[in-house]
C-alpha cells in the first residue's frame, strides 16, 4: 500500500483559516505546555446562508505520558505556540471546497490548536518543573477559554454546530461532547443542531501482541500526572467508585456510552496509529520515570516492523493477528451499546490509515457503495431519531492467503497519510 503524505498546512499564499493567539487569556490560565499563549485558527462563513453554521475541530497529535516525555513535547509545536504558522487549511471533512465537502464547506470554521498533550483535559494548578523548565497542564482551561472567545466572534448566534477532530482531537470531541453541548445550549439561544464527528479517535484499551497493557499504562500515568480526570465526563467518572480507576473514562469505549448527542464515528478497524503504537508498542526505557525524552516505542517488535507499516508485508500468521485487532475493535464498539441507539452512525473501514477523513480519502474510501463523505452527508441530513443501525458501515477483513495481496477493499488504493 502506498502512503502519500498530505500536510495539513498548505504552503500557498492564502489559507482557509487564520491564527488567533489568545494572549489576554493567559491570565485565565489558558496556555501551552511551555507557558506560551494557546490559540485557534478561524474563518468566517463563506456564504451568507451559513452565517450561523459552525464546524469546530479539535487538533490532534497524541499525548505525552510522563514528565520527560512532556518536557520534550514542550519544545515542539504540540507544546508551544512559538512557531505556529499564521494560517492553515484542512482537507476532507474540513475542506472549503464544496465539490468535496458539500455539507460543511461554507460553515464558520475553527481549528482549536493542540498544545497541552492531554486531549484538552489536563488541569494542574501549579506548574511541574522538569529540567528547570515549568510545564503547564492547562488543556481543560484552553478549551474553556477558546469557546468563550468564540462567543465574541459570532458563535453565540449559532444554529447548527458540528464538533469534530482528528486522532487525539477526535478523542477530545468524544470526551468533551457533553461539555460543549451544555455550553452551546447555555450560550446559543438559537441552537437547533449539535452533532459530533470524531475522525480516527476510537482508541482501544487493548494489550500489545505480547498481551502487555502498554497503552493502558501510558494513559493511566498521563491522566494521573496531569489531573485529566478534572476534564472528563462526570457521569462516566461516577461509574467508577474507586478514584484509582477513574482514568478509564479517558478511553472512548467507556466515555461514548455517556455522550448525549448524535455521534458519527469515522475510523479504520485496523487504524495505522493503533497498529504501531498500541498493538506493536512497548514502554519507553525507564517509564514512567524516563531519563530521556521519548514518546513510547511504537512499532517496536522487529518481526512485525514491516507488517505494522503495511499489511501487504504481513505473513500469514501476522495477518491473522491484524484481523484479530479488527475483530476486537468491532467487538469493543458493540459492547458500548452505541450500535443499538438512535441518532448515531459509524463508518468503520479496513484501510490501514489514520486521520484519513481529513485528506482526499474522504471522497474515495467506500464501504457498501458509500464514500465517507456520502455516509456523513446521509447521517447529517437524517433526523436524530433515526436508528443508528441505518447509518452503520462495517469493515471487511484482510485476506489471509499464503501471500499478498491482503487488502479486501479496493477503494483503499493509494491512501493519504497525515
Amino acid at each position: 500500500m502506498l502512503h502519500k503524505i498530505v500536510p495539513m498546512l498548505v504552503l500557498g499564499s492564502t489559507f482557509d483559516m487564520q491564527l488567533y493567539l489568545m494572549k489576554d487569556e493567559v491570565s485565565e490560565g489558558a496556555m501551552c505546555l511551555d507557558g506560551t499563549p494557546t490559540g485557534f485558527y478561524h474563518r468566517t462563513a463563506s456564504n451568507a446562508s451559513n452565517v450561523d453554521d459552525w464546524e469546530i475541530y479539535f487538533e490532534g497529535g497524541g499525548w505525552c505520558y510522563d514528565e520527560m516525555d512532556c518536557y520534550g513535547r514542550a519544545q515542539t509545536s504540540l507544546g508551544s505556540s512559538k512557531d505556529w504558522a499564521n494560517g492553515t487549511t484542512i482537507h476532507g471533512l474540513m475542506n472549503p471546497d464544496c465539490h468535496h465537502n458539500p455539507d460543511f464547506c461554507n460553515f464558520n470554521r475553527v481549528k482549536l490548536s493542540y498544545c497541552d498533550g492531554t486531549s484538552f483535559s489536563g488541569d494542574v494548578s501549579t506548574p511541574i518543573t522538569v529540567n528547570n523548565t515549568a510545564l503547564h497542564f492547562k488543556g481543560k482551561q484552553n478549551m474553556i477559554s477558546s469557546f468563550n472567545k468564540l462567543l465574541s466572534m459570532g458563535l453565540g448566534s449559532a444554529k447548527r454546530v458540528v464538533l469534530t477532530g482528528c486522532s487525539a482531537g477526535a478523542l477530545a470531541s468524544i470526551l468533551h461532547a457533553n461539555w460543549v453541548g451544555d455550553f452551546l445550549k447555555k450560550n446559543c439561544p438559537n441552537l437547533e443542531t449539535f452533532r459530533v464527528v470524531p475522525m480516527s479517535g476510537f482508541f482501544l484499551n487493548h494489550d500489545n501482541i505480547e498481551k502487555q497493557p502498554i497503552f493502558a499504562d501510558e494513559i493511566r500515568n498521563m491522566v494521573n500526572l496531569t489531573n485529566s480526570v478534572s476534564g472528563l465526563d462526570p457521569e462516566c467518572l461516577a461509574g467508577y467508585g474507586n478514584d484509582s480507576q477513574k482514568w478509564n473514562c479517558f478511553f472512548p469505549q467507556n466515555a461514548l456510552p455517556h455522550v448525549q448527542h448524535p455521534v458519527f464515528l469515522i475510523n479504520s478497524g485496523l487504524d495505522y496509529w493503533q497498529t504501531i503504537c498500541i498493538y506493536l508498542s512497548q514502554l519507553f526505557p525507564n517509564f514512567p520515570n524516563q531519563t530521556k525524552t521519548g514518546n513510547g516505542r511504537c512499532n517496536s517488535f522487529g518481526d512485525y516492523h514491516h507488517c505494522g507499516q503495511n499489511p501487504d508485508m504481513c505473513n500469514q500468521t501476522q495477518i491473522v493477528q491484524m484481523n484479530q485487532y479488527m475483530t476486537d475493535f468491532s467487538g469493543t464498539l458493540e459492547k458500548t451499546g452505541f450500535r443499538q441507539g438512535t441518532g448515531g452512525g459509524a463508518f468503520i473501514h479496513s484501510c490501514h490509515t489514520h486521520c484519513e477523513a481529513q485528506t482526499p480519502d474522504f471522497v474515495t474510501f467506500s464501504v457498501s457503495n458509500y464514500t465517507m463523505q456520502e455516509a456523513v452527508s446521509k447521517w447529517w441530513a437524517a433526523p436524530s431519531t433515526t436508528p443508528t443501525s441505518d447509518n452503520l458501515y462495517d469493515p471487511c477483513h484482510y485476506l489471509t492467503g499464503p501471500s499478498p495481496p491482503r487488502s479486501c477493499n479496493p477503494t483503499c488504493g493509494a491512501s493519504y497519510m497525515v
